[in-house]
Formats: C-alpha cells, sequence, structure tokens
C-alpha cells in the first residue's frame, strides 16, 4: 500500500471539503430574499382546458376554495380560469375536477377526442404592503396533458359514469411556505 498516494488523496480530499464548507456557510442576513418583508396575504390562479368533445359529452364542475369557501362552477367552455383570494394567511388553496356523461349526451358523430390540459395551481404571496414577495410566491404552473383520440360511446360511458378527474390542495401558512394538504369537499 502506497501511504503517500493515500496521504495526498486525503489531504486534497480534506482541502476541497474545508473549501466547498466555507463557500456554503457563507451569508448573511442581507441574502434573506424577504427582508423587510412580512407574508399578509395570497391568491391563487386556477386554470383548466378540456377539448369540445368533452364539452359536449360531460357534465364537467369544478370546485375550488376562495376566500376560505368553497364553490362549484359547471365548465361550459373548453377553457376555465378562476383567481382566489387568501385575504389572511394562514390560507388554504385548491379544486376538484368532476366529470360524468351528460344524460342528454349526443354519441351520433362516432369518434371522440378528450384532450385535457390541467394546470396546477399558481400562487402569489404578499406583504403588509401588498407588494408580492417574489422568493416566496410560485410563478409556474405545471401543466399535464392528456390526449385520448378515437373513443366511443362505450368507453367514455364506462371511463366517465361518474368521477373525480382531478384534485389538489395547499396551505400557505403565516411564514409564506407551502404544503400540500387535503381539503374537506
Amino acid at each position: 500500500m502506497d501511504f503517500k498516494k493515500l496521504f495526498r488523496t486525503f489531504a486534497v480530499f480534506a482541502a476541497v471539503s474545508l473549501v466547498s464548507f466555507s463557500f456554503t456557510s457563507c451569508g448573511s442576513e442581507d441574502d434573506d430574499p424577504v427582508k423587510g418583508q412580512t407574508p399578509k396575504s395570497a391568491m391563487a390562479l386556477y386554470q383548466f382546458e378540456a377539448s369540445q368533445d368533452m364539452i359536449d359529452l360531460l357534465d364537467i364542475t369544478i370546485s375550488y376554495v376562495d376566500k376560505g369557501e368553497i364553490h362549484t362552477e359547471t365548465m361550459t367552455s373548453t377553457k376555465w380560469t378562476a383567481t382566489a383570494n387568501g385575504l389572511v394567511l394562514p390560507a388554504t388553496f385548491g379544486y376538484k375536477i368532476h366529470m360524468k356523461v351528460k344524460d342528454n349526451a349526443d354519441f351520433s358523430k362516432g369518434s371522440f377526442d378528450f384532450i385535457t390540459n390541467t394546470y396546477t395551481i399558481q400562487y402569489a404571496v404578499y406583504d403588509q404592503d401588498g407588494k408580492r414577495i417574489e422568493a416566496l410566491s410560485k410563478k409556474n404552473s405545471t401543466g399535464t396533458q392528456r390526449k385520448l383520440t378515437g373513443l366511443n360511446e362505450e368507453g367514455i360511458r364506462k371511463a366517465y359514469t361518474d368521477r373525480e378527474y382531478k384534485q389538489e390542495g395547499f396551505e400557505i401558512y403565516t411564514d409564506g411556505k407551502y404544503a400540500t394538504t387535503t381539503i374537506k369537499w
């Protein structure tokens, strides 16, 4: 065993560790992205898109939380958007999408395309002066697209008898940070 080589390797590792440690431990309160800003309120944006075939054949209802209350709307066009406010933190936000085949659904077309774009909630946290706190706000929504083409009546009736399509909820705490939560719809 070559002790000199082992010692050099250990010395290099120790030096790299010390340099890395010194960089990660350097910081000051001036680096605080919310210095002087106290989180006080929040708002959220909900979005959902569905193909025209889905609007024609399904009853799509969306329940969402705004100002601590649950509201429910029926989707009548291919794009749905709502803005919700949490006047005081902590605030709970979330939405639930429910789908079922309409009683009077017309399947005479024969083949249908079900395309959805689901966007998670975008939210913003505001300080005591009503200014947005960028470091605590989620700027980008993440969407998931689902594309089912060539569906027939039997497949649609089986898959969309009466189902929850998506459900999401989260709470923004008094410090402006958030965590997912379960909402009792």
